[in-house]
């Protein structure tokens, strides 16, 4: 098998308090779900335009100065116990951070597009599937949102969506029209299915 060279970081790091550690299924219905960083339509490469055999367009291009703030501001918001869940976004994107987030945790999540910080050509699909670099998607209990939105200024942010009892993920796009409404079930099934067979 031969495959082009590719840079592969390891990173592993000492946790100084291992009952700190986050993990990335929601917890409870009522928590906010909160986004940190910016998308962008950086689409070149992703999941979703390998998938549609598109071609082209932007890749996602890391901001380490920006990102390490968002970073240094989510281990603040972990040590403070300020959020109850945390997931990268990485391959597929908004929407596939959604559906494992709800599926691991057995929760439904409602989320709205128009609220992500957003920079490009405004369409639900780039929203979604932007492979962006640097963003986390975060679960904070409502009793913490004043304490967890002052510590996050300075920093792109925003409330996109709430953790809910019904095994559902509801995505409203741009125009405010639910354009997603499936079973974690289901999602799960298609997560866990082979991409040649979607």
């Amino acid at each position: 098998i031969s495959i082009p060279p590719t840079l592969l970081f390891s990173v592993v790091a000492k946790i100084p308090k291992v009952e700190l550690a986050k993990t990335m299924e929601v917890k409870n219905p009522g928590d906010l779900i909160f986004i940190l960083g910016i998308t962008r339509d950086e689409l070149a490469g992703s999941e979703y335009f390998s998938y549609l055999e598109i071609y082209g367009g932007s890749v996602p291009r890391p901001d380490p100065v920006l990102n390490k703030k968002i970073y240094l501001k989510l281990r603040d918001a972990i040590y403070f116990g300020l959020v109850e869940s945390v997931h990268d976004l990485s391959d597929g994107g908004l929407g596939v951070a959604l559906a494992e987030k709800a599926f691991s945790g057995g929760y439904g999540i409602a989320a709205d597009l128009s609220a992500v910080p957003y920079q490009g050509e405004k369409r639900d699909d780039f929203i979604l599937f932007s492979e962006s670099a640097g963003r986390i998607l975060v679960s904070v209990k409502k009793e913490k949102l004043r304490d967890f939105e002052r510590l996050m200024e300075g920093i792109p942010f925003a409330l996109i969506g709430e953790v809910i009892a019904e095994p559902v993920l509801i995505v409203k796009g741009l125009s405010g029209n639910t354009i997603i409404k499936s079973s974690v079930k289901e999602l799960k099934e298609s997560w866990q299915s082979p991409f040649k067979n979607w």
